[in-house]
């Protein structure tokens, strides 16, 4: 299993609407998404910055490219939210330990 993490930052008086288009959009999207085993979105204030954070837990990534195509960093984002984001980054983990059971 494969843990991938999505971290942004979005521009300032936007983020009342990313977290609405995250509980309406992009959470019922990643339920939907074959491959992903787990799924949780996050928001951290810092200042004035409102940071954002997607942790999704995949089955391998043979399944995260079938989602993203040829890059395994491309955004897996909802209508309208790449031009609320200032600036984001994808990392990639290897699972050594979860209580989620795997095939």
């Amino acid at each position: 299993m494969v843990i991938r993490v999505h971290r942004c930052r979005v521009a300032p008086g936007v983020e009342g609407e990313f977290s609405k288009g995250i509980r309406d959009k992009a959470v019922p999207a990643a339920r939907a998404l074959t491959g992903i085993e787990y799924s949780a979105f996050g928001r951290r204030l810092d200042g004035q910055d409102h940071h954002f954070i997607n942790v999704t837990i995949w089955h391998d990534y043979e399944q995260v490219r079938q989602q993203t195509g040829d890059s395994l960093d491309a955004r897996l984002i909802f209508d309208g939210e790449a031009q609320m984001i200032v600036e984001d980054s994808i990392e990639f983990y290897e699972v050594v330990g979860s209580d989620i059971d795997s095939d």
